[in-house]
């Protein structure tokens, strides 16, 4: 009977561990350059480092070393302030930091930006999108996980752009970012605002578009792989005047939710 007991109440702990709604309580330090390596403190992170994955400003931070109540990453280039967010794929939830981490230029010119920090600017040519192309919102993110800052623009005539990263260190110019196909999502038009999450908690990083009037929020799944974005709708709000989607864990059960602006109210889905 003991023996019973001991199985059952370590099936328990196992069971209590694995459901267990991942959060970040703190991360030391709150600030360095490209390279850091930072510790996040919390809960329900995964012990196998390949199961965690953390993102900032939109590019992913390599994991260092992993159990349930820390994680230690890397601050990745192209990374920039913003918040962590985190995925333990084997458990498929997510959760964000409550603070923002600060990324710092190294510069051995110091802070004093004048005239000459900054070089000519460069223009892009748009390639087949041609000229009616009209970007509404865009994000800077790496969407297909190579490891550069990719642009994904949302535009009218219901269509998404991605312009594909192809820099080398140190330059930039006109070849800089690729122009990928024009990609046809739904019969929706007019995109006014965008943001990006992991809403499947599978560790990559979807996109949702606010619409105009009474067309509501829509979200596409990232399907990308390296080399080749790739976006699938998968969701609306309902219809009603909704706009400016942000995510958030609203009920803390480590999936992320919608909340959208509704006329003087807030929405959450």
């Amino acid at each position: 009977m003991k023996f019973v007991y001991s199985f059952l109440l370590s099936a328990l702990i196992s069971l209590n561990a694995f459901s267990q709604v991942p959060s970040i309580v703190s991360f030391t330090p709150n600030n360095g350059y490209v390279g850091t390596q930072v510790e996040l403190t919390g809960s329900g992170f995964s012990s196998d480092i390949s199961k965690n994955v953390v993102w900032i400003g939109g590019v992913k931070c390599p994991v260092i070393s992993a159990n349930p109540s820390s994680l230690v990453i890397e601050i990745p280039l192209h990374a920039s302030r913003d918040c962590f967010l985190y995925t333990n794929t084997e458990t498929n939830q997510s959760c964000y930091s409550k603070e923002k981490f600060i990324v710092r230029f190294n510069s051995s010119k110091g802070y004093n930006y004048t005239s000459g920090s900054f070089g000519e600017a460069v223009n892009f040519t748009l390639g087949a999108i041609g000229s009616p192309f009209n970007a509404k919102k865009f994000n800077l993110s790496d969407i297909d996980e190579d490891g550069k800052l990719d642009i994904v623009a949302f535009n009218d005539y219901s269509t998404v752009t991605f312009f594909l990263n192809n820099a080398t260190p140190g330059t930039i110019n006109s070849s800089t970012f690729v122009s990928s196909s024009q990609t046809v999502l739904t019969t929706d038009q007019y995109f006014r605002h965008t943001v990006i999450s992991d809403w499947d908690s599978d560790g990559k990083l979807d996109y949702m578009a606010g619409l105009p009037g009474y067309a509501g929020s829509s979200l596409y799944k990232n399907t990308s792989t390296v080399g080749s974005p790739s976006l699938v709708h998968s969701y609306n709000t309902p219809t009603s005047y909704t706009f400016m989607p942000a995510p958030f864990d609203a009920n803390r059960d480590g999936k992320i939710d919608i909340i959208c602006l509704y006329d003087v109210q807030d929405r959450v889905y």
